[in-house]
């Protein structure tokens, strides 16, 4: 029986092949066990949103810059640099080794101990290698940082990480098939209108889509594999839900105009009483009528919001007729409030109201 060991040693080897020859056959490598294989950028490159020329450039990525290689083949490699993944050419990668620390050790900003610490790197820690050593100073990475370390502080080793194989929706050849939309994406009907973000017809809601055809960095996508769909932008924002429709304040109430007139609480001009139908106080808010329910609201934009609590001669048995309560304004004589709420005179207003049931 073949050892784990032995299994372990086969898989690096394989691995290690593979990054040397720019090739892959598709295998049944758990993708959920793959780990990103590190490297750095020969030369400065385009970092693209695609494995094509054809697809927008993220930024460039300067020479030297740390990068982590996802899937790879030998015309294009997916990689992550910093938190973003994208594609670059596979021309301008140097795959990287690994060391590990073997004691507390000061990461320095330049190969000799005249240079400053940047931080001390403890030991058991996992760097990237980018070179050395050189007069015995390693050059790596370790949590973002690139510096230098002595040589008898680190255990290297060959970059053995088992590349993650590229399936159906990552790199074949130079086509992406597939594409996932992380966020409610406009949709155009060509390419032209999708690189300005003008004339949108609607949106792809989030989800896995089929790449159909691309141009100039916008794609053709559907949900049908081969078949044309409408066009996109994968460097556009999401999106924008419209607002949501403000809530109805008079929802339950019917809209109506009434003629009103107004009333004092003066006991003389309501039969002796001070009081409403209801036996509430005379108050501002009190409206009476003979038609709608006692206890009905009703609601008049500019006016308040008002209760049936009273009732009036015959005239207020229309369903268009209200009668307001007009409160007395501070040191008002009994003849100044009726004057003055007299003279108020019948006034046509619209408002809302809700009938209690």
């Amino acid at each position: 029986m073949i050892s784990q060991h032995v299994i372990k040693t086969i898989a690096k080897g394989l691995a290690i092949v593979s990054i040397l020859t720019g090739t892959f056959a598709l295998s049944n490598i758990n993708p959920q066990v793959a780990e990103a294989a590190m490297a750095e950028t020969r030369t400065s490159v385009n970092f693209r949103v695609g494995p094509s020329t054809n697809y927008s450039i993220i930024r460039k990525l300067t020479a030297g810059t740390p990068i982590d290689v996802i899937s790879h083949n030998s015309s294009w490699s997916r990689i992550k640099e910093g938190s973003t993944i994208g594609y670059i050419s596979s021309s301008y990668i140097t795959f990287t080794s690994t060391g590990l620390t073997t004691g507390t050790v000061n990461l320095r900003k330049g190969a000799g101990t005249g240079y400053s610490s940047l931080l001390k790197i403890p030991a058991g820690q996992t760097v990237q290698v980018l070179a050395g050593p050189s007069n015995s100073w390693y050059k790596v990475v370790f949590n973002n940082l690139t510096g230098y370390v002595y040589k008898s502080y680190l255990q290297v080793t060959e970059n053995s990480a088992v590349l993650e194989t590229p399936t159906a929706n990552q790199i074949v050849g130079e086509t992406q098939k597939s594409y996932t939309l992380t966020a409610d994406t406009p949709k155009y009907m060509n390419a032209t209108d999708a690189a300005a973000r003008t004339n949108s017809v609607g949106t792809y809601a989030a989800g896995s889509y089929y790449i159909y055809k691309t141009s100039n960095g916008m794609m053709n996508v559907s949900k049908t594999e081969g078949q044309a769909g409408a066009w996109i932008n994968p460097t556009a924002p999401p999106a924008v839900s419209a607002p949501a429709a403000p809530t109805d304040p008079y929802a339950g109430y019917t809209k109506m105009t009434w003629s009103f007139t107004f009333y004092t609480n003066l006991a003389s001009e309501n039969g002796g009483w001070t009081t409403t139908a209801l036996g509430t106080r005379l108050r501002y808010g009190v409206l009476a009528s003979n038609y709608w329910p006692l206890r009905s609201k009703v609601s008049l934009p500019g006016w308040g919001d008002f209760t049936i609590e009273d009732r009036g001669g015959s005239s207020f048995d229309s369903k268009y007729r209200m009668d307001m309560l007009i409160p007395r304004n501070s040191g008002e004589s009994d003849y100044q409030y009726k004057t003055r709420v007299n003279n108020m005179g019948i006034k046509s207003i619209t408002g809302y109201i809700k009938p209690y049931k």
